[in-house]
């Protein structure tokens, strides 16, 4: 029987996340080889869950829900898929799961920064 969702926390969902990444980076390449090279370098750049910023995880859960990461979006680590860590955190934050406009700034210093969608969005500008 699967855990209740109804306690996660962005910090606990980031770990899962992080960890069940981190430990199967290589899948992708078997799984998914036209993505691998950029989801790769995504998990390469991954900040440890213990220095990860709020900004930095909840950009992450973006990832997970819509981005390079979603590939593994139904991958299970044994207690809940990698989309649910995401949905439940948007289900727990609403609106604010998303980066606000000062955490959008924040990870313009992040090494995630050339992944997202907000840098990709000032490119074109």
């Amino acid at each position: 029987m699967k855990e209740s969702m109804d306690s996660l926390t962005l910090a606990d969902a980031y770990r899962a996340i992080y960890g069940w990444y981190t430990a199967n980076k290589n899948v992708a390449r078997r799984e998914y080889p036209s993505w691998a090279d950029e989801y790769v370098a995504v998990i390469d750049n991954l900040p440890a869950p213990e220095r990860a910023t709020g900004a930095e995880m909840k950009a992450v859960m973006s990832l997970v829900n819509t981005g390079c990461m979603e590939w593994a979006f139904r991958k299970s680590d044994g207690r809940h898929m990698m989309g649910d860590y995401a949905r439940g955190i948007r289900r727990t934050l609403g609106a604010e799961a998303d980066p606000s406009p000062d955490e959008v700034t924040q990870l313009r210093s992040s090494k995630l920064w050339p992944f997202l969608r907000y840098s990709r969005r000032e490119e074109a500008d």
